[in-house]
């Protein structure tokens, strides 16, 4: 749960970054409201983020959610995951358990794609890495939804 000195000093930190940001103090106390599922540490990385990512002053706590948001999706890049898995399909481990090598979505996306990778033409794996792609991005962009979810006070989320 957010502190409230934590929220405060982003706050400030924000105005000084920010020539043209300014809240009222109840906005101050929405935001917080509104901000409160994200730990201490989750919203410090929001606001360097932000601050990194964005010329213009948050509108609302909905820019720090979007951030926050996209954050996640940064992490997870499927063109790796596809790469790792097609790695492990050329290499002599492909006999071991899928369990051994990978966890959470991928494992679930390598089970699905076993066998339309086992034997596999080269010409055939941009087909191929073009649906794990998709699959992977939208069971990231559920994860992520839910995620939001749980952490938001109001069920504010973004679409």
């Amino acid at each position: 749960m957010l502190n409230e000195k934590t929220y405060l000093e982003a706050i400030k930190y924000l105005m000084n970054y920010y020539s043209s940001f300014t809240l009222k103090q109840e906005q101050i106390n929405l935001w917080l409201k509104e901000l409160q599922g994200f730990s201490d540490k989750e919203f410090v990385a929001i606001i360097k983020s932000y601050t990194k990512n964005n010329e213009f002053a948050p509108q609302s706590p909905t820019s720090f959610i979007k951030e926050y948001k996209k954050m996640l999706l940064r992490e997870k890049n499927p063109t790796e995951a596809f790469e790792r898995f097609r790695a492990f399909m050329v290499s002599s481990n492909k006999n071991e358990p899928l369990k051994n090598h990978f966890d959470g979505l991928e494992l679930e996306l390598a089970k699905r794609y076993y066998g339309e990778m086992n034997g596999i033409y080269s010409d055939q794996v941009p087909f191929v890495r073009n649906k794990y792609v998709a699959d992977y991005k939208e069971n990231v962009e559920k994860a992520v939804e839910q995620e939001l979810a749980l952490k938001l006070s109001s069920g504010l989320l973004l679409e």
